[in-house]
């Protein structure tokens, strides 16, 4: 992860991730909180791993399974850009905007973008996927592009 550009234009990513981590360890989902450069790290707790036995990343926060290893840690890390690239796109699409939307709706349109903008990612394949021998997990979460191109690029940088 290029920390410059987390820690300019991925404030958004940053701020998102670190008020669902907080989220997650006030609930008790999470425990063992810690610092891998700018991105807050967290395990499951156990009764959680039993139900979700994944790593998985929300802005800049990441809830770690146990079993986490370096591929999964780099996996995580695509889609960590993946989020600055929205906010990227959301500060640009937000600052053609302002002469009709303002600053406030600049703010808006930046400090919405990354990790949320990756929803209707989920919507189109399960509409794309989802059949009846196919799971939910299969349909949404694995046939989600954003999803196969973190799988891709991992399996080509660690064959």
């Amino acid at each position: 992860m290029n920390y410059l550009l987390a820690l300019t234009i991925g404030i958004p990513t940053l701020l998102q991730g670190y008020i669902v981590g907080c989220l997650a360890m006030m609930l008790g989902i999470a425990k063992w909180p810690h610092f891998d450069g700018p991105v807050l790290c967290t395990y499951w707790r156990q009764w959680v791993e039993k139900r979700w036995p994944y790593t998985t990343t929300i802005g800049a926060w990441m809830g770690k399974a146990i079993w986490t290893d370096e591929r999964t840690i780099f996996h995580e890390n695509i889609h960590l850009q993946q989020y600055v690239d929205l906010n990227a796109l959301g500060a640009v699409l937000g600052a053609c905007l302002i002469p009709w939307i303002g600053w406030q709706g600049f703010l808006i349109v930046w400090g919405t973008s990354g990790a949320p903008w990756i929803l209707p990612n989920f919507v189109t394949a399960a509409v794309r996927h989802k059949r009846k021998h196919v799971s939910w997990m299969d349909a949404v979460y694995m046939g989600s592009t954003h999803e196969q191109a973190a799988y891709a690029i991992t399996a080509r940088t660690y064959p």
